[in-house]
C-alpha cells in the first residue's frame, strides 16, 4: 500500500486505532528509538475463534488470571491475531519496525476493557502509556476508539489544519 501511494502520488492513512501516542513514537523514531513494545491484554471473549488460541488449548471459558498468549516480535504474530493487534502494527509502523518491536498478548478475565500498555524507550524521551478501550458491543475484538478514529483520519484527510505531528 505505501508502494501504490508513493507510485500514484496519492496518500496512504493509517488511523492510529485503539491506541494513542503515535504522533509522539513518530517523533522519537527521528530521533533515536532504543525499544518499542506494547501488551495487548482483553477479555478472554475478545481471543475467542482465533485458530492460534485454539492450538494453545487456553480454555477461555475457564481463565481465572491472567494467561499470556503470545510474547515475541510484532512481526511473527500478526497472521496469529490479524483482527486483535493491529494497534500492534500501527505502532511498529510509526517506530522501529516489526521486527523490533515487541508484543505481548494476554487474555486477563478480570478486564472489562481491552486495555494496552506502551513502552517507548529513546535517547531524548520515554513514554509509558496505558489505554483501557470500551470494546464495540458487536465485535469484542475491536474497540470504540478504533471506529471513531477511522473518522477521524477521514475528517483530518478533508481538512485544511492538522493538530499532532
Amino acid at each position: 500500500l505505501e508502494a501504490a501511494a508513493r507510485a500514484s502520488g496519492g496518500r496512504l492513512y493509517v488511523p492510529s486505532g485503539g491506541s494513542c501516542g503515535l504522533d509522539a513514537v513518530k517523533t522519537l523514531a527521528l530521533a533515536g528509538l532504543d525499544e518499542v513494545s506494547i501488551a495487548v491484554t482483553k477479555p478472554p471473549a475478545a481471543w475467542k475463534g482465533i485458530a492460534y488460541v485454539d492450538r494453545l488449548g487456553v480454555d477461555l471459558d475457564g481463565l481465572r488470571e491472567a494467561t499470556g498468549l503470545y510474547d515475541g516480535p510484532v512481526r511473527e504474530c500478526a497472521g496469529y491475531f490479524p483482527a486483535n493487534v493491529n494497534i500492534a502494527a500501527g505502532l511498529a509502523l510509526a517506530g522501529i519496525g516489526f521486527d523490533r518491536t515487541r508484543l505481548k498478548v494476554v487474555a486477563d478475565p478480570a478486564l472489562t476493557r481491552n486495555t494496552h500498555f506502551i513502552e517507548v524507550r529513546g535517547k531524548p524521551s520515554d513514554i509509558s502509556i496505558r489505554v483501557a478501550n470500551v470494546p464495540d458491543p458487536d465485535n469484542p475484538k475491536t474497540a470504540w476508539l478504533a471506529c471513531y478514529s477511522a473518522l477521524a483520519a477521514i475528517r483530518e484527510a478533508r481538512s485544511a489544519v492538522r493538530y499532532g505531528t
